[in-house]
């Protein structure tokens, strides 16, 4: 790292050949320029001599961009002359981006001097800018797109990418950076007329097929504070480079085709696949039209186009070509060889002795259906399929010759046609080669025919109804659901009762259970069985039980005893045969009210259920089976919300053939109770008072509000914060004031937080006291005379010596103070710090004497004063340098012991420097002074590299 530095500094004074320029900027804002403000020491940031240095603001080589009279140069300073002319800032904003200074007006200055009998210029740039504003974004989301397998390409935006940050009209340039994504993309921008346009760049290939979509956060910042910022998302979608070229699955397919095939006859297909993401889409053509065949553009099949009669065992050779959908299409292509094949003069006949029959289901196995006569010369191959064909097989007979075959079509399994429906069909395929060449397909009808084998079925096998008591002759009060899994005749089901019932009778033909006469009252249950046979009575049987259970009927409603029903209640009017008085504090878990009522029916004609018809306000709810009213929800009712409440119940019986009510009306009239605790206004502004104020000083009153009926009577009190008792409350109007004879000194606090609460436990509110400064404190060294510094003769320019500052514990304006004091020679006091600067050389053994003048800027100012004494002393040692921080050696392994293998040489200003490692092995030596690596064993068949740390230094400085 030394070597580095030094590297650098040996650039620095290379680069101060002649005629050379630097660019320097400083910053200022429009406010802060006054006359006499310093801009630049030149002597400082130039890095030059102060002695015999003329410095001058060249108007010919930038003219226009430095005003007349608003900067020049003052004993080796660069300083303003006075605010900027109001014309200057009126013009059209001037950005620039120079090593990240950005501003929104810009002007440079040339400074022109001469030294060592060289001309040098220097040019300072000034950057007035208004304070920084909200950086905004034009849109919240953004999308682009660039294409796969491009580096360094910019991303197509679909929409104007950029953010803003505008004060007094003028736009500002914005930073942008990238906080996801980070390791493929990169952001860019460029600034036109005051924008910074931002460009997202690809830094890596991007690939579709792996990721095709990004979602990158894009941060814009303001230059001056990147606390003003704001974040977009930019979706960016990878397109498509069309890369792949499609490929077969298999080559040199191979078809046959007999020459009686029909056209349009399909021999099979080829197949292609593309790895792209998107351009995947593959068409096949072939590569030369031919007169017989052509292939399905989509789905690769070879078809025949025409007439094949003419070709008599001929093979033709096709090229397929398969092209993808993108731009410009790749392409691949196979051979597909088709064999035509001449059958026509001997082709074999079939005869099928029925292909349409009828069969009874459940017939044996092993019946003969049909006769199946072969006629062919080649060996035929049948195959049988179809729903159900596991119940028929194909059965080879001995044919009468050796070219004609006989089978037969035999059942083979219990053929059910609740199973296997009405109508069986069936394939017959024969085959007379391996290639399949001379196939005959043909369709077998089997019509099954049903026989009673199912008897009827009751959809339960127990059922159960109700008859109220008094139920009339000829009431249908059942119909069962009966059915029968055979056909026609077989279906026809009659219904009996197995033995005669006095009160009730069965339909023959539908099965419905009626009343034979009129329920009598206090009926128990009857259990009926019910028997439904199939072919009108003389086939198969079966039953089920339904069991009659007699019901009362429902003659009288409820009647309510609380409270007593008026004797003729309005009609669309609300009149309450009960008024309450409750108060609002009524306790939620007891009942406002029962209502009762009763009903002199029995069983569930009699069983009553209470519910609210209608409550205003709906705060109330009902047990329905005690008929308690409660307040609803388990919260007391609230006087403040209403008042009255009205109430209407309904009392409802459980009755057949349908229920019965009656309903009853009560008013709740509320009354109020202290509910409610004070609740003190917060307090939305603080009170300002003033320090050293002897008499008393009051600050707003607090104002208090009761939601109860006639308000709150309390005492309002100071419960903390009022740190020395400097505060008192009006414990009845709450106006906090300072307590009499209390004098407020912002020195000793600035603020208070008063908690205020009152005495019925209200809210607790804070009330900020601010104490206002006034100008009643100095500033003072005290009895320091002088101040010592000691500053040694190498010190860099522009290091700090130390600071002359004090406190002034007045606020504001009150405390500012500044500096003043005539220091001379190499150093500079900054007069609003009071810091002290060396701006050039030292020499060794001067004392410097300033005196130092500290003063506030008010209108009575106040000062004091101090004596400065800075001593140059002897320079402090520099750390020694090597010439090279790493360097290799080579040296044969027969080297002598005692031979000098290396040098280390490091510079330094004063003293010799002293050598040393850490990581030395025994096999070598290092002379402390002279920095001489020597071998001090045979190296043998020691390792082949060694690396050594080897340090410098000079009085224990490394």
């Amino acid at each position: 790292m030394i070597y580095i530095l030094f590297t650098l500094v040996l650039l620095a004074f290379s680069h101060n050949s002649q005629n050379r320029v630097f660019a320097i900027s400083v910053s200022r804002h429009v406010s802060s320029l006054s006359e006499g403000n310093v801009l630049l020491n030149l002597p400082v940031i130039l890095g030059g001599s102060r002695h015999s240095i003329d410095y001058s603001i060249s108007s010919q080589l930038v003219p226009k961009t430095c005003p007349n009279n608003t900067f020049g140069i003052q004993s080796g300073k660069f300083i303003s002359l006075g605010p900027l002319p109001q014309n200057l800032l009126k013009g059209p904003p001037f950005c620039i981006n120079e090593e990240n200074l950005v501003g929104v007006q810009a002007y440079g200055c040339v400074i022109v001097y001469e030294r060592n009998n060289v001309d040098f210029a220097e040019i300072v740039t000034i950057n007035i800018y208004s304070n920084p504003t909200e950086v905004t974004y034009i849109r919240g989301e953004y999308y682009g797109s660039v294409l796969e397998n491009s580096t360094n390409a910019a991303v197509s935006m679909l929409e104007g990418f950029v953010a803003v940050s505008a004060s007094d009209g003028k736009f500002t340039p914005l930073l942008y950076h990238l906080t996801s994504e980070t390791d493929k993309f990169d952001i860019v921008t460029e600034t036109i007329h005051c924008m910074s346009i931002p460009t997202i760049i690809t830094t890596v290939a991007l690939d579709v097929e792996t990721m095709d979509t990004y979602h990158l956060t894009v941060v814009a910042s303001h230059p001056l504070d990147a606390s003003y910022n704001d974040t977009t998302t930019v979706i960016v979608t990878v397109l498509d480079v069309n890369e792949y070229q499609p490929e077969f699955t298999t080559d040199d397919r191979e078809f046959s085709v007999d020459n009686t095939a029909a056209i349009g006859t399909k021999l099979g297909n080829v197949t292609a696949t593309d790895g792209d993401g998107v351009n995947n889409f593959v068409r096949y053509r072939l590569k030369e039209a031919n007169e017989y065949f052509r292939v399905e553009s989509v789905t690769g099949e070879l078809i025949v186009s025409t007439s094949l009669l003419s070709l008599e065992d001929e093979t033709i050779t096709l090229i397929i070509v398969a092209y993808d959908d993108g731009s410009p299409p790749l392409s691949a292509k196979t051979s597909v060889t088709v064999q035509v094949v001449d059958s026509a003069a001997s082709l074999p006949t079939v005869t099928f002795s029925s292909t349409n029959i009828t069969v009874t289901e459940h017939l044996p196995s092993g019946t003969s259906l049909i006769d199946i006569e072969i006629n062919s010369t080649l060996l035929p191959l049948l195959n049988l399929d179809g729903f159900a064909s596991n119940l028929f097989a194909l059965f080879e007979g001995q044919p009468p010759s050796r070219s004609n075959f006989l089978y037969q079509l035999i059942i083979n399994g219990d053929i059910s046609r609740e199973k296997y429906s009405s109508e069986i069909a069936l394939v017959v395929t024969i085959t007379y080669d391996q290639d399949g060449r001379f196939d005959n397909t043909t369709d077998i009808f089997i019509m099954l025919t049903d026989i009673n084998d199912n008897p009827p079925e009751f959809s339960e096998t127990s059922y159960e109804v109700y008859v109220y008591e008094g139920t009339p002759e000829n009431v249908a009060i059942f119909i069962p659901i009966v059915t029968d899994k055979d056909l026609g005749m077989n279906v026809n089901v009659t219904f009996a009762l197995s033995s005669p019932s006095p009160l009730f009778k069965i339909d023959p033909l539908t099965g419905s259970i009626f009343t034979r006469k009129e329920v009598p009252f206090g009926t128990s249950s009857t259990t009926l069985i019910m028997v439904a046979t199939d072919e009108d009575g003389r086939g198969l049987a079966t039953s089920a039980s339904l069991t009659i259970t007699t019901l009362s009927f429902n003659a009288a409603p409820p009647v309510f005893t609380n409270p007593t029903p008026l004797e003729a209640p309005p009609v669309r009017s609300f009149t309450p045969e009960v008024s309450l008085i409750i108060a609002e504090n009524f306790s939620p878990n007891d009942p406002i009210y029962t209502f009762a009522a009763v009903d002199n029916d029995d069983g569930c004609n009699g069983r009553i259920s209470y519910s609210i018809v209608q409550a205003s306000p709906n705060v109330v709810r009902i047990n329905s089976f005690t008929g308690e009213l409660y307040a609803s929800g388990n919260r007391s009712l609230d006087y403040e919300k209403f008042r009255v409440i009205d109430v209407t119940v309904r009392a409802s019986d459980y009755g057949y053939p349908f229920a019965l009510f009656s309903e009853a009306h009560i008013r709740i009239t509320l009354t109020d109770a202290d509910d409610n605790p004070p609740v003190i206004d917060e307090i939305g502004c603080p009170c300002f008072l003033k320090e050293g104020v002897g008499n008393q000083q009051f600050c707003p009153r607090l104002s208090l509000s009761d939601a109860d009926e006639g308000g709150a009577r309390v005492k309002f009190k100071i419960t903390s914060g009022n740190n020395h008792g400097h505060f008192v409350i009006n414990s009845t109007t709450g106006q906090v004031s300072t307590s009499p004879g209390s004098v407020l000194d912002r020195e000793m606090q600035s603020n208070y937080n008063l908690s205020i609460i009152t005495s019925e436990d209200s809210n607790t509110v804070t009330l900020r006291v601010i104490v206002v400064d006034v100008k009643d404190t100095s500033i003072s060294y005290g009895t320091v005379s002088s101040l010592p510094f000691q500053v040694p003769k190498n010190t860099e320019i522009g290091s700090l010596v130390g600071s002359v500052a004090v406190t002034h514990r007045d606020a504001g304006f009150n405390g500012l103070v500044t500096y003043s004091g005539a220091v001379t020679g190499a150093f500079l006091l900054d007069t609003a710090k009071g810091d002290l600067y060396v701006t050039g050389s030292l020499a060794e053994g001067i004392l410097y004497s300033f005196n130092i003048v500290a003063r506030d800027r008010t209108q009575t100012s106040l000062s004091s004063s101090v004596t400065l004494r800075v001593t140059v002393t002897e320079p402090e040692p520099t750390a020694p340098t090597f010439s090279t921080q790493t360097d290799q050696v080579l040296i044969p392994r027969n080297l002598q012991v005692g031979a000098t293998i290396y040098q280390f040489t490091a510079s330094t200003e004063v003293n010799s420097a002293r050598y040393a490692s850490d990581t030395l092995p025994s096999l070598f030596a290092i002379n402390q002074e002279n920095g001489k690596l020597t071998l001090m064993n045979p190296l043998g068949a020691s390792p082949s590299v060694y690396s050594l740390n080897v340090t410098a230094s000079i009085s224990g400085h490394p």
